[in-house]
């Protein structure tokens, strides 16, 4: 494993700009997002009337001073709403990937959050399981621009960025790889 400056550790094989995105990621330097264009394109592709999807919500809701972290694959974008903190894990890649077979947003979220299910025993589709969450977090299906999101109460964030390092963006790299086989199967 590779050290980072405070002691913690970051998987190994890791190309280096997702360990420097996951030191940023652990230390809370967020910076602002933009929305991505494979999210542009959904939205298009949802309402092709609209000339302008930047009118629509989403996705502005979602972007507007919005904050997160960036990666190759895409962002993590971070929101705080009460006692907790909720990132939506962008993966624009790979939604880029399924938009251009004619698949849409809730294909690749299925796929993606299936294969989570598979990998994780902290997921969950029971929305209402996540009001009561305290000192813990859960991975559960996404919101409109993302392909899972990850729900923290405020007193485990650190732990639950802790874990989005070193167990997560360990398991992201196959999770991607089989959601884009899967596709690659309809083409």
């Amino acid at each position: 494993m590779g050290d980072i400056n405070d002691g913690r550790h970051l998987a190994v094989g890791l190309p280096r700009i997702d360990q420097l995105s996951c030191q940023r990621f652990l230390q809370q330097c967020s910076r602002a997002l933009a929305v991505p264009d494979a999210i542009l394109t959904e939205y298009t592709l949802r309402s092709p009337i609209m000339h302008n999807v930047h009118l629509q919500q989403p996705p502005l809701a979602q972007y507007k001073c919005a904050i997160g972290y960036e990666f190759p694959w895409g962002h993590i974008l971070e929101r705080r709403v009460n006692q907790y903190v909720v990132w939506d894990f962008c993966l624009s890649q790979l939604l880029m990937h399924y938009l251009r077979v004619g698949k849409r947003l809730e294909d690749c979220q299925k796929q993606v959050f299936t294969a989570l299910e598979r990998t994780f025993d902290c997921t969950t589709r029971d929305l209402f399981a996540l009001v009561g969450l305290s000192k813990a977090w859960q991975l559960c299906p996404s919101s409109s621009v993302g392909m899972f999101s990850q729900v923290a109460h405020f007193t485990a964030e650190q732990q639950a960025r802790e874990w989005v390092v070193s167990e997560l963006m360990a398991a992201l790299p196959d999770i991607i790889a089989c959601a884009q086989r899967i596709v690659a199967k309809t083409e």
